[in-house]
């Protein structure tokens, strides 16, 4: 025997589908790999929304099919003036590397010379392809891509949860209980320092004057904690609005007193003051 060797007499007849296979599990294989950008939000974000405006790319094809073949049969039965180019076929390729841009400039010369009634509607197809059906096209995927992109961040979030938990049902019970147990989900975190908070959860640290909060968004409450006992009732906005204008109200009451006895003390020092000087001029007058 010959042993291993890439070359086959017998595979010769299957050469052709087997490469066919070879190209499909390829594409496959590549598609599969697309789950990968689950880890960056940004590009599994971006891959969503090329999902979402291929839609609109389809039915710019979809179109352009359509007036492939009314044009191409329409102008096939015009053969008479171009009798080189009769057939149904023959028009749909010319017709079709015109719309992609890959006519010849010569072509175009001699189509023109040869006949002006199939110039016209060649130059109506053009005129609808060109400008009507592209300027279409990008249109919609503007205004697709405008809609679509506002909610790609919640969507990603929920792909990459949809692929998390595929991958997670395929995981080994035993490695499963040794990552729980490796990211002590238990283990209560903390708000800030000795400001022991709730468990199950993943701590990040981060700088103190990276994200600034005015307003403490924790609602702390005092009493028990078990399971059973009610959950105190929040505090409506209207009844904190009525208690800081009864602590207005007594501010400006402890304002005006305030004021009040520096008036007071102010004239009764004014009128000590008179007395001693109408005094001291009397003793004068006197001596």
């Amino acid at each position: 025997g010959q042993g291993l060797t890439q070359m086959c007499n017998e595979g010769e007849v299957r050469k052709d589908f087997y490469s066919a296979c070879t190209f499909l599990a390829m594409i496959l294989y590549w598609a599969l790999l697309m789950d990968l950008a689950i880890f960056s939000m940004r590009i599994s974000a971006y891959v969503l929304v090329c999902g979402r405006v291929a839609g609109e790319v389809a039915l710019f094809l979809a179109a352009l099919l359509l007036l492939l073949l009314a044009f191409s049969t329409a102008i096939s039965s015009l053969y008479l003036e171009m009798p080189s180019k009769a057939g149904a076929l023959v028009w749909l390729q010319e017709l079709t590397s015109m719309s992609l841009r890959m006519y010849p400039q010569e072509h175009y010369q001699v189509l023109v010379a040869t006949s002006t009634i199939i110039t016209v509607p060649v130059c109506i197809f053009l005129f609808i392809v060109t400008i009507f059906l592209m300027n279409l096209l990008v249109a919609q995927l503007t205004q697709s891509y405008h809609d679509a992109f506002s909610n790609m961040q919640g969507y990603a979030r929920l792909n990459r949860a949809s692929v998390t938990a595929v991958t997670i049902a395929n995981v080994s019970r035993k490695r499963w209980a040794r990552f729980i147990q490796i990211m002590a989900f238990d283990d209560p975190m903390e708000f800030n320092e000795g400001d022991v908070g709730l468990s199950g959860g993943i701590q990040v640290l981060e700088p103190s004057n990276e994200h600034l909060v005015t307003e403490d968004s924790i609602k702390r409450f005092g009493g028990s904690t078990a399971p059973t006992a009610p959950w105190p009732q929040a505090q409506a906005p209207e009844e904190e609005a009525d208690k800081l204008a009864t602590l207005e109200k007594k501010l400006m009451k402890i304002i005006k007193t305030s004021s009040g006895k520096r008036s007071r003390g102010s004239s009764v020092t004014g009128s000590s003051v008179s007395g001693a000087s109408g005094a001291s001029g009397a003793m004068d007058s006197s001596g």
